[in-house]
């Protein structure tokens, strides 16, 4: 009888531990979770009903720099699998930020009674350090976003910009072109290097390397800074005209032309003493910015070969003033030009500058000389 007693008992324990087992394993906790969400690696499960919830939990993921998370498919219309396989290939291809942070995405899919729940993994190229680091800014910021870097000697940025831009040519034009135009803040001009994020229509992530060989940066702005002030303060006049005018002739003082020469700066012209004609062009424009002036510096064609030359504003009006040739040539010939004084020999983006359609100083000039000449024959 005990012996019966003791099997019975022996027998109810391994019914108790299996049906706990068979409990245990059965057993799901839900909690409540908003569709098309991510949780941080926590093990909570989402519930994803429809492709666009999918996509949407895998881009908070990489929002948040997640790596795993856990996915229930419920009354889910489609192919799990295949969507999955989707999904993260649009994430790759075309969110600029999957495709810049994203290494690979893979998922696991078990079946449990009556759904189906999908662990998903993202490995990803970047550290979460890296995507603080982006700088998300509108189109209009790009200038000043890109000057800042390159006059702190910044090596990388990296840039997420709504804007229709094209490619990373354009782009990269785009730098150059902003760092031209900010000669008192950039020294040296780097070799720019862009990549875009995704490679494809809808560009809007741009990683941005900056290579300024063996420049030291920091003391150069500084040389620059002393070189403007005190090249400022020698032009003692305060009318617009007469600033234009001795800041030109102030930079052939201090700089000697060099007509092959396309790089360089006003550091090259104002500290090291020569440069070409972008150097020359940012010199004068520097100058002319510290007493007050308006100018820019235009890129452009003469005689069909690449040029620069500087847009100054006198009065209401714009002016071209070719500095570097009107140290080699008359001043008359290419200084204080309105454009279609200039059309004849220069070439350059009209869309990209304001019109100089002012009153034209040579026929000022002729005008003068030729009520000069009647007074002289009136008087005698």
């Amino acid at each position: 009888m005990k012996r019966i007693l003791v099997l019975i008992f022996a027998a109810a324990m391994v019914l108790l531990c299996g049906c706990s087992a068979m409990m245990e394993k059965e057993y799901l906790s839900i909690t409540e979770y908003e569709t098309g969400t991510a949780q941080q690696d926590s093990g909570e499960i989402g519930v994803i009903s429809s492709y666009s919830a999918l996509m949407n939990t895998l881009e908070k993921m990489v929002q948040q720099h997640q790596s795993t998370v856990q996915l229930q498919f419920n009354n889910y219309a489609g192919n799990i699998s295949d969507d999955l396989a989707e999904a993260g290939w649009q994430l790759k291809q075309n969110s600029a930020l999957g495709a810049y942070m994203v290494d690979y995405i893979s998922y696991d899919i078990s079946r449990i009674v009556t759904y189906y729940q999908a662990t998903v993994y993202i490995n990803y190229a970047r550290t979460a350090q890296d995507m603080a680091d982006i700088r998300t800014i509108g189109a209009n910021r790009i200038s000043n976003t890109v000057v800042d870097a390159v006059s702190a000697g910044e090596e990388k940025l990296v840039m997420q910009v709504y804007t229709t831009m094209s490619d990373a040519n354009d782009m990269a034009q785009r730098i150059e072109n902003a760092l031209i135009e900010a000669p008192q803040k950039v020294a040296v001009i780097p070799v720019i290097d862009v990549t875009v994020y995704p490679d494809r229509d809808s560009h809007d992530i741009f990683e941005v390397d900056f290579d300024y060989g063996e420049a030291q940066v920091p003391q150069m702005q500084v040389q620059l800074r002393s070189a403007i002030e005190s090249a400022a303060e020698r032009i003692s006049r305060d009318e617009q005209y007469s600033i234009a005018v001795l800041a030109a002739g102030l930079v052939g003082d201090l700089c000697t032309y060099e007509p092959g020469d396309l790089d360089g700066t006003a550091y090259d012209a104002l500290v090291l003493g020569a440069g070409g004609s972008r150097a020359v062009s940012m010199a004068y424009s520097a100058i002319c910015a510290e007493k007050g002036l308006n100018v820019r510096v235009v890129s452009g064609l003469k005689n069909n070969e690449q040029h620069y030359w500087c847009l100054v504003k006198i009065g209401d009006s714009w002016y071209h003033a070719d500095i570097s040739e009107a140290m080699n040539l008359s001043a008359e010939d290419v200084f204080l030009r309105t454009d279609s004084e200039m059309v004849r020999s220069f070439r350059w983006d009209e869309l990209a500058y304001p019109s100089c359609d002012g009153v034209s100083f040579i026929k000022q000039a002729e005008n003068s000389a030729a009520q000069s000449e009647i007074k002289k024959v009136e008087e005698n």
